[in-house]
């Protein structure tokens, strides 16, 4: 859909950074958890898989440890619903809407 322009490319809005000295202590500035239960998987952490709705988010691989940034994600949930950066996606549960 961004390659024929249906929709744009928002801009970022999590920026997780990893530096060799982190990936050597195993220690970073964020978490990332994973449940399974079955075939059920779940995903969550400092940055939320609602976050995914609402615009990109990245790994960036740095030389020297610096901060993550992450979003505000208060501005784009409106009740049940979860609103891109962009304007032109609507995430509720189970469905995407595209304008």
């Amino acid at each position: 859909m961004i390659y024929r322009q249906d929709v744009s490319a928002g801009p970022i809005i999590s920026t997780r950074r990893v530096s060799p000295a982190d990936l050597a202590s195993g220690k970073f500035n964020f978490s990332d958890q994973v449940r399974q239960q079955g075939d059920i998987k779940t995903f969550g952490g400092t940055v939320p898989t609602e976050t995914l709705a609402v615009g990109r988010t990245v790994v960036e691989f740095t030389d020297h440890p610096q901060p993550s940034t992450f979003p505000d994600l208060a501005k784009y949930q409106q009740g049940t619903a979860w609103h891109s950066n962009t304007g032109q996606l609507r995430r509720e549960t189970g469905r995407f809407t595209i304008r």
